[in-house]
């Protein structure tokens, strides 16, 4: 159990004496504006594209569905005019 703590401890500091891993963001801290845009671009790309898969196969599917059903509805009696 002492050597778990040990080893524990070693971890922290050395994570507290090495910050820069923490600086990995480029979105933050890079000083180059157009990478800055860039990344946030491409995080905004990455977020919208698979919400767009999904809702575009929910799309799909509910008018294939609509589709099916309308085939498979018995036709209507044609209604009686009076005239």
């Amino acid at each position: 159990m002492r050597r778990g703590v040990w080893v524990v401890a070693l971890a922290l500091v050395a994570l507290a004496l090495l910050p820069e891993p923490g600086f990995a963001c480029p979105v933050c801290f890079d000083p180059n504006d157009e990478h800055r845009q860039a990344f946030l671009a491409t995080a905004i790309f990455m977020t919208v594209l698979p919400l767009g898969m999904v809702g575009g196969v929910g799309i799909w599917l509910r008018k294939r569905l609509r589709r099916l059903d309308d085939e498979e509805a018995p036709p209507e009696p044609p209604a009686n005019d009076p005239s």
